[in-house]
């Protein structure tokens, strides 16, 4: 999994056809304390590009996402 730090609480990535996926936050990286936001689930028979919006988003520097593939 890839982590980034986004100020706006938002996350993309391109999801691949009938996939569900978890998507992490965290505060920090040092160390990192993943906490489980929601669940992305693409039912078509496509890749498509998702993207999540944070329900709780922090103010000032951001926070970290990864993505996670739920086989």
């Amino acid at each position: 999994p890839m982590a980034s730090r986004l100020p706006i609480g938002r996350s993309s990535w391109r999801a691949a056809a009938k996939t569900t996926y978890v998507v992490w936050s965290a505060d920090t990286l040092s160390p990192p304390k993943w906490e489980r936001m929601l669940e992305y689930s693409n039912p078509e028979p496509e890749a498509v590009v998702a993207t999540v919006k944070d329900p709780n988003p922090v103010t000032g520097e951001g926070r970290y996402y990864r993505v996670t593939y739920v086989p």
